[in-house]
């Protein structure tokens, strides 16, 4: 069975960015707080947040939903 997670992946590899948005709406504040944690810095952690999110999108094809969930990866991006 497909989660719902990985249906919105398929789409956004088949180049259909509303599946990005949802994903984008999704974690967007849990992402942002993750880094605000790290940098302490709003400026800071909007642009990493927004680098995050343009690489998830350009990388899309190197999510394997063996190796984590969509947020696990989208930690991973915003950690390097």
């Amino acid at each position: 069975m497909i989660s719902g997670e990985s249906k919105l992946i398929a789409q956004c590899r088949k180049g259909e960015l509303h599946a990005f948005t949802r994903i984008y709406d999704r974690y967007f504040k849990k992402i942002y707080d993750f880094i605000y944690y790290k940098t302490l810095n709003r400026e800071s952690a909007e642009d990493i947040t927004s680098t995050t999110f343009l690489k998830a999108l350009e990388k899309v094809d190197t999510y394997d939903r063996t190796k984590g969930s969509v947020s696990s990866w989208l930690y991973r991006i915003a950690e390097n």
